[in-house]
């Protein structure tokens, strides 16, 4: 092999490691939102404590996580909860008691699944014992 050859070999091999090198740092720094439940256990404060109440948000419910209400349990699969959390903004006493993966309140919710890989826009409206949960659009 002459000079100009090694050259070339050197400039590809220098070309494939900074495009593997850029490709490698691009999947380590993609983030994804995480999935959070206080913001939307806050909501559920505010709708049980104040009857007829109405409100809109937006959740994002990471790929692989379903979160289910059904009577006055909310569960989740594929993540866990941050109970300690939500047991320190229970302002108003609504959660009967909290694990990982289930909420028990002291209202009861309209059953509702949301399955992950989607970003909800939610509609929370609120009758005395009860709370009906519903999805208004998701993308």
């Amino acid at each position: 092999m002459n000079t100009l050859e090694y050259l070339l070999v050197i400039v590809a091999l220098t070309a494939l490691l900074v495009a593997g090198t850029t490709t490698a740092i691009q999947q380590l720094t993609r983030t994804k939102p995480s999935f959070s439940y206080l913001k939307l256990h806050l909501l559920i404060e505010v709708a049980a404590s104040k009857p007829y109440t109405v409100l809109e948000t937006k959740i994002y419910i990471p790929e692989g996580v379903i979160l289910k209400f059904t009577d006055n349990k909310v569960t989740v699969e594929g993540t866990v909860f941050e109970y300690t959390l939500i047991k320190k903004h229970d302002y108003y006493n609504i959660v009967a008691y909290a694990t990982t993966n289930t909420i028990q309140y002291k209202v009861k919710f309209s059953n509702l699944e949301l399955k992950g890989g989607h970003t909800y826009r939610l509609l929370l409206k609120s009758e005395p014992s009860k709370i009906t949960i519903m999805v208004l659009d998701y993308n």
